[in-house]
């Protein structure tokens, strides 16, 4: 908050020169005041994102056209578990997800559309399970999709949503735009896509089949030359979580087989972050190991880093 930013600011300037009168430099203020000055324009924003936030909760409970209510999207939220989630998320797709959960039934995949500039999106809710996340990955990759950005996350009573920015492989007309410029999937290619999950939910095809399948038929991507695969971890960034992230040249099938390498090595996937941009991936995913806890034996992580490399380079 502003006012332990403040307490904060001036504790640390008390304590410096009460050690020391000689340790306070010039330098020494001018870092304490960039860094108040990063950490304040931060909290403004933040304060402006819970602002646009309630004033689009208080306009939905005017809006009894929309389906659902304040209540049942402050109950999504605190479902969804990370404060981030309400702070990062456009209040639009808040609401897709919250009307999504609701509909969802066990043992079934719901599936939303969403037309935006340059792309699709596309919803899924479902119960989660060990390497749900790849297996839509891998239907979308069939089904010829390449996937620009994707964000999931898993409510605590295990539905899970998965939303995924998409634009055709090919660049062939399944993909076209409305005179608004809106990109648009065509009912066909959506139905395809529509009847694979209701065949992945109940058992009748093999995701990973068929992604091997396409990826065989489809031309290779040859990566830039000298490009490199990075792989971090970070358990400073999550109390709870290991904050795994992969950058690596972009090519058909990569995050399919950045998320399979992480279902081998036993990982459990509780958030993803992925983006795409210049051709270059940089993912995020939020991990447990196998025991349910951070990743943080340094030979453990060796081994994850290893199995993630030898699938994407």
């Amino acid at each position: 908050s502003r006012d332990r930013l403040n307490a904060l600011f001036l504790l640390t300037r008390c304590d410096i020169s009460a050690t020391s009168p000689a340790h306070w430099t010039g330098y020494l203020a001018e870092q304490m005041w960039l860094r108040y000055g990063a950490a304040s324009g931060y909290l403004e924003e933040k304060d402006s994102r819970e602002t646009d936030f309630e004033a689009s909760l208080a306009l939905l409970g005017h809006s009894p056209d929309k389906g659902i209510s304040p209540a049942e999207i402050m109950r999504h939220c605190e479902l969804m578990g990370r404060k981030a989630y309400k702070d990062e998320t456009p209040f639009k797709i808040i609401i897709q997800h919250a009307c999504l959960a609701r509909r969802h039934v066990p043992g079934k995949i719901e599936v939303e559309w969403e037309e935006d500039a340059g792309a699709q999106i596309v919803c899924f809710a479902s119960d989660d399970r060990g390497g749900l996340f790849r297996k839509f990955v891998a239907l979308l990759t069939a089904c010829g999709f390449d996937i620009l950005s994707a964000r999931g996350a898993t409510r605590s009573d295990n539905i899970a949503i998965d939303t995924f920015a998409i634009r055709d492989a090919w660049k062939q007309p399944a993909v076209a735009a409305d005179i608004s410029g809106r990109a648009l999937i065509d009912p066909e290619r959506r139905g395809i896509l529509e009847k694979r999950c209701a065949e992945l939910a109940s058992g009748r095809i093999d995701a990973d089949a068929l992604v091997r399948a396409h990826l065989r038929n489809r031309k290779p991507d040859l990566p830039p030359h000298g490009a490199l695969t990075a792989v971090e971890f970070d358990n400073e960034a999550s109390s709870t979580y290991t904050c795994l992230r992969v950058r690596a040249p972009d090519r058909a099938g990569l995050l399919y087989d950045m998320a399979s390498a992480i279902f081998a090595c036993g990982l459990e996937i509780w958030f993803i972050n992925v983006a795409t941009k210049a051709n270059q991936a940089d993912d995020v995913f939020y991990v447990l190991g196998r025991n349910g806890t951070k990743i943080e034996n340094t030979a453990e992580q060796e081994r994850i880093r290893f199995c993630i490399l030898g699938a994407t380079q």
